[in-house]
């Protein structure tokens, strides 16, 4: 079992883990416990004094289906090329320090390929925790492939406001039918004409929980989850969309490419006075509500309970 002992403070915040731990460094060079170190990939990564300096090495020394895990120390890390994570059952986690914030994780995570995601995910039974996601102009922060059962996406933040806007420019990109997809307490910030933070187009049984979709000053955003033709049973529970200033998001979550019956359950969401529609463009019987509301403003307004799909 890797050491979860040996990097000062920050361990009591890491995951239990049962397989191996290495540790991969934002830089060449990063400090533990004051004392300055050296990361390089021909280290072993199994202590956060010998860290690696890749992300894509630490994949490679990764044993299918045995629990290991890739802590990032923290900083801002940033990958030449898409990461393939391609080992099942493997745990990308953040090391934050404290409570982690969804608003601010002590570590982020981008690239500097050209029109590529940061992320693809390929293989089963993966997780991404604790993470500030920053993806570039035109491209997804993590995509799933049609391999990718079962991934869990936590605690993380993605920041739509730093990319150039484009409505190609995503959060959570479902590319194949992958089963079980959980999102759970992560912040979806964006700021003007970006894609969907969650595009549930080709996902079975996901689950979107716990999250936050928020709109910065300016602009209007098409849509902060989409749901397509593959899209069935999906749930959408306990979530947030709001806006600030004078920003727009014109529809919460957007079937317009849904077709199957009952596909879609959004349960216990609030959605603000400035969201123009919080469930649009499903055919009748493909989306279903319950205990949802709709933010009022001025004295005295508490909001309306959605009781129909626009």
């Amino acid at each position: 079992m890797g050491s979860l002992t040996s990097y000062g403070k920050f361990t009591g915040n890491l995951p239990r883990a049962i397989g191996t731990v290495f540790y991969v460094s934002p830089s060449d060079g990063y400090t533990v416990n004051g004392r300055a170190y050296l990361a390089n990939d021909l280290y072993s990564g199994t202590d956060p004094t010998m860290a690696l300096r890749t992300i894509a090495r630490a994949l490679l020394l990764c044993t299918a289906s045995q629990g290991d895990t890739i802590v990032l120390l923290p900083g801002a890390h940033s990958v030449s090329a898409s990461i393939a994570m391609s080992v099942a059952g493997v745990s990308l986690v953040g090391m934050n320090s404290g409570t982690v914030s969804l608003r601010s994780p002590r570590v982020s995570l981008t690239t500097t390929a050209t029109a590529d995601q940061i992320i693809n995910v390929t293989a089963a039974d993966c997780e991404i925790r604790g993470i500030k996601f920053i993806p570039i102009t035109a491209a997804a922060a993590i995509d799933v492939s049609s391999a990718g059962h079962r991934l869990t996406v936590a605690e993380c933040l993605f920041d739509l406001e730093t990319p150039v806007a484009s409505t190609s420019t995503l959060g959570i990109d479902s590319l194949g039918a992958a089963r079980h997809l959980l999102v759970d307490r992560c912040h979806f910030v964006s700021d003007g004409a970006q894609g969907a933070a969650v595009d549930l187009t080709a996902t079975l049984d996901a689950l979107v929980q716990g999250s936050t979709f928020a709109l910065s000053t300016g602009g209007t955003w098409a849509a902060a989850i989409t749901c397509g033709a593959a899209t069935d049973r999906a749930v959408v529970r306990d979530c947030e969309f709001y806006t600030y200033a004078t920003s727009t998001m014109t529809v919460g979550i957007s079937g317009t490419g849904a077709t199957l019956a009952s596909s879609v359950t959004v349960l216990r969401c609030i959605f603000s006075d400035i969201v123009s529609t919080a469930v649009s463009l499903f055919d009748a019987g493909e989306a279903e509500l319950a205990e949802n509301y709709q933010s009022g403003v001025g004295a005295g307004d508490g909001g309306v309970l959605l009781t129909a799909i626009a």
